[in-house]
C-alpha cells in the first residue's frame, strides 16, 4: 500500500499513514481531528551530493598499504627476535 504524509490543521502534527488510493477519510493520529491535509512528497531527482574526500578505491588502497606495512614491520620484529 502507498504511504501518504498528512498535516493536521488543528494540532499541526505531521504524520505518515499507509492506506489504499481510494481512502478519503483520514483523521489525525495525535488529536483525532478530521481536519487534515495531505502533503505531497517532494521528489528530488538530481539531489546534490557532498563532495567526496577520496576516490572510491582510495580508502581500500590505503588500508591495503597499511596492512602490508604492518606485516613487513612484524616480519622484521620476528626476525630480530629469533637472532
Amino acid at each position: 500500500m502507498p504511504r501518504y504524509k498528512y498535516r493536521c490543521e488543528h494540532c499541526k502534527e505531521i504524520f505518515e499513514v499507509s492506506h489504499s488510493v481510494t481512502f478519503n477519510a483520514q483523521i489525525c493520529t495525535k488529536c483525532s481531528s478530521k481536519s487534515v491535509v495531505r502533503i505531497p512528497y517532494e521528489i528530488i531527482l538530481n539531489k546534490p551530493t557532498a563532495p567526496r574526500s577520496k576516490a572510491t578505491g582510495a580508502v581500500v588502497n590505503e588500508y591495503i598499504k597499511d596492512a602490508k606495512q604492518e606485516i613487513k614491520d612484524e616480519k622484521k620484529h620476528l626476525k630480530n627476535r629469533s637472532l
